[in-house]
Parts: C-alpha cells; sequence; structure tokens
C-alpha cells in the first residue's frame, strides 16, 4: 500500500538523520541497515549476555568500534539450556539436520543448509560444528570468558574485557550472598556503601525477629508431596503461597521518611493468575495496617516500583544511533568486552 511505502521512506530518512538512536538487537531495521552497507563509529549493546550470536550479529556488523556491555553469571539467553542439550548430543543434531532437507525452503540450502547435510555423516566435523554453535548460542560469554583468564595471565598485555566488582546498590548483606554464589566472594561494596546502609532507616519496621533480616526465605512444602500447600485450578494459583505472604505483611509496619513518604511495596509472581490472587487478598485484608501496605494498584501484570521497596517473590514450586553512535539492548553489569577493530 501507498502508505506503507511511504512510512518507510519516513523511518528510512529518520534513521539515517538521528544522531542517536536506539533500537533491540534483532530490530528489521538493523537487517536492513546492514544490507545497505550502513557504519557507525561506535555501537554499544548493553544487556549483551542475554542475546544469541544471531542476535548480536547484525549490531556488531554496524561498526567497527564495539562495546558489549553485560554479565553471563545473571540471566542467559533464553531456552539456551534446551540449545545446548540439544548441540551436545550429535545423533539428534544429525536427525535434524536430514529431515530438514525436505523441510525447508530452498534459500536455506543457500545459506549452509547444503554444507551441514555433507558433513553430517563425518563424527569428527559434526562435533567440531555443534562446539561452534554452542559457543555462539552464548556468544558473549564466549568472548569474555576467555579473555578474563587470559588477561590474569598475562596482566601486562591490553585488555578487551574487564570486571566490574563493586556494587553500589545492594544492601551488604544481600551483596555477600550474591558474591560468594556467583564471583567467587570477588564482588565488593563500593565506597561507602555499608555505612550508608548502616545509618539508614529503614523503611518499615520488624514486627517479629524471625523477619529482621536483609534476605528472608520463607520454606514452602513441596506442593506434590504434601497436602495444604497445592495449587488448585485455574492453573498457576497457590493459595498456601498467598496466605505466608499475607502472613508476612501482617509482621511489618511501614514508617515515613522526613518528607513523610510512605515506603512502595512490591509483590512479585511470575504467574498472572497468582498477581491477581494476591491482588485481592489484599486488597481484603482486615487490618489497616496491610491495607496502607498493599503495593498493587490494579489488576496488571507488572509494576515499576519506586527506589525504596520490599520485594516479596511467589513462584509455582514444581532503534540504533545515528552514523556516529548506535546503542542496542538485549543491575548494573559486572562484564564488559569491548573491540575496536577500527582503532586509529
Amino acid at each position: 500500500m501507498e502508505w506503507k511505502r511511504q512510512r518507510r521512506s519516513f523511518e528510512s530518512l529518520v534513521l539515517q538523520s538521528a544522531n542517536v538512536l536506539f533500537s533491540t538487537a534483532n530490530s528489521g531495521d538493523l537487517s536492513r541497515l546492514v544490507a545497505d552497507h550502513a557504519q557507525f563509529d561506535w555501537v554499544i549493546i548493553e544487556e549483551a549476555a542475554k542475546a544469541t550470536g544471531p542476535e548480536l550479529l547484525a549490531p556488531l556488523l554496524l561498526s567497527m568500534r564495539r562495546l558489549l556491555i553485560g554479565d553471563h553469571n545473571q540471566l542467559p539467553p533464553f531456552d539456551t539450556d534446551r540449545i545446548l542439550a540439544f548441540l551436545s548430543d550429535q545423533s539428534k543434531v544429525a536427525d535434524a539436520v536430514s529431515e530438514s532437507n525436505s523441510l525447508v525452503g530452498g534459500i536455506f540450502h543457500e545459506f549452509g543448509l547444503d554444507e551441514l547435510l555433507e558433513i553430517v555423516d563425518d563424527g569428527e566435523e559434526l562435533s567440531r560444528t555443534c562446539l561452534a554453535a554452542k559457543r555462539a548460542v552464548r556468544m558473549f560469554e564466549s568472548l569474555v570468558v576467555p579473555e578474563l583468564e587470559w588477561g590474569a595471565a598475562n596482566a601486562n598485555r591490553r585488555q578487551v574485557a574487564t570486571e566490574l566488582l563493586k556494587q553500589h546498590r545492594m544492601h551488604p548483606a544481600i551483596a555477600s550472598v550474591i558474591s560468594e554464589c556467583f564471583y567467587d566472594k570477588r564482588l565488593r561494596n563500593g565506597q561507602g556503601v555499608e555505612e550508608r546502609f548502616a545509618i539508614e532507616t529503614p523503611p518499615f519496621e520488624v514486627l517479629d525477629a524471625v523477619l529482621d533480616s536483609p534476605i528472608v526465605i520463607v520454606d514452602m512444602p513441596y506442593v506434590q508431596r504434601q497436602a495444604g500447600a497445592a495449587e488448585e485450578l485455574p492453573l498457576y494459583h497457590n493459595p498456601a503461597e498467598v496466605e505466608a505472604v499475607i502472613r508476612v505483611l501482617s509482621r511489618l509496619r511501614p514508617t515515613t521518611d522526613k518528607n513523610g513518604n510512605r515506603p512502595s511495596l512490591a509483590v512479585l509472581s511470575p504467574y498472572g493468575e497468582q498477581v491477581d490472587r494476591l491482588h485481592l487478598a489484599l486488597e481484603n485484608a482486615v487490618s489497616d495496617r496491610l491495607r496502607q501496605l498493599s503495593g498493587f494498584e490494579g489488576p496488571s501484570r507488572s509494576r515499576v516500583t519506586k527506589e525504596r521497596s520490599i520485594r516479596f517473590r511467589a513462584v509455582r514450586p514444581t532503534s540504533l544511533s545515528s552514523r556516529s553512535f548506535a546503542t542496542t539492548t538485549t543491575s548494573e553489569n559486572t562484564r564488559s568486552a569491548s573491540s575496536d577493530d577500527g582503532a586509529e
């Protein structure tokens, strides 16, 4: 249609003339810019560890100078465990490649399928191909980890990757758990963090000594084996966990800051039905204190909270820059890698 053509022309004009453009890593605009041989002074990819190699490919092709920011110790790219398990089984890979010959279009044969069909019976070559594919799935980790190891053994050489091992946001007790579990006890508190949390007045009073800790874990019964804590219909809601949240909140009392502001509250669940049940339970709570603590403002599935918040978790137990600058989006990240192939 004519209006679609005009819209595309306008979008193209904006992309060509803007000073700073932002985009997701898998945007169709990136593919068009790559096809047009567009080049930028810099490409910056944020949360790069959550993107697969194919998702990173387009933005990486748009500049000879790249900055990747991410943390492979946080959430990996979606569904990578299943993909990596598949690539680790060469027989399954061989079967999939063989069956795909009659299922996919000719364009796939032109862009690699014919090569895969040729090596499917060569166990050694197929093993190398699967290994390369596994590295591409978690490309950021594949690039950064060897570089960090090499840099540690060769301190005098120029390092392409570096780690940011000071945190400024978390309570020191929470940071200690994160540091020990994910960073080999190397994550440290920034200057003044411990002092700030030591003198800062908490946004709530604790009425139960059991809850008087920066981290509290409520251990729920295993729903498939113990009665009284199972999920109920409709699926993805658990009344026992809702009750546990209500009990915890009944033992907290909000305070006010020097400006008279009350704290915000976030009760988080990955399931929409559980969110609805939590919202209803908080609304129906008899205690006035619980009504004040209710952190939901409607039946929405997610809510952005203020800087100071109390967080609980109920779970089910079973556009690009201009020609000068390009930024793509895929915690304060603790890993970064840069490439400056076109540096002067």
